[in-house]
Order: structure tokens, then sequence, then C-alpha cells
């Protein structure tokens, strides 16, 4: 998935990017072709359309925890596996 935006790598990984949303698999949670999605604090932000029901009834961001796809002990050590994605 091809992602534009602003990166750093400081003390803490973080980065502010635009994302295909048909790519990012959540086509059904937004209808624009791109998606804003924030990485910060260990988590991805993903800027959704509030719901009309559900788990994101009114909510216009979906929040994704690193430990959701790196495991807990891969979510420890997130900012090494961000930077070296940000990288390639």
């Amino acid at each position: 998935m091809e992602a534009t935006g602003t990166y750093t790598w400081g003390t803490q990984t973080a980065f502010d990017t635009q994302i295909n949303t048909t790519s990012a698999g959540i086509k059904n949670l937004r209808s624009a072709p791109t998606t804003r999605m924030l990485f910060v604090k260990g988590a991805r932000h993903y800027q959704i359309a509030p719901q009309d029901s559900g788990q994101f009834k009114d909510k216009r961001w979906m929040r994704v925890d690193a430990s959701a796809g790196l495991g807990e002990q891969g979510a420890t050590g997130a900012e090494g596996h961000a930077m070296a994605s940000a990288e390639r």
C-alpha cells in the first residue's frame, strides 16, 4: 500500500498520511477514494464516515492498536517496525 504524507522517527515514530481507501480494506466505512491515516503512540487511526449504528456510531476515527497486527511483543517494538516500513 502506498502512503503519501509526513513521517517522523525521533524519540517516537509517527506519521500523518493519505492512503487508498480500498487498499486499506475500509471501503465499507468510508466512500472517499483516499483516507487519512495517522500513527501516534503505537496505534493507527483511520478517518471514517460516521456510521448510523454499531461500534462506529457517530465516530469519525477508527483506532487500531499496534498489537492487533504485531501481537503484544511486536507492539512493544513497534517503533523499529514502523521505521523500517517507512524507509522501504
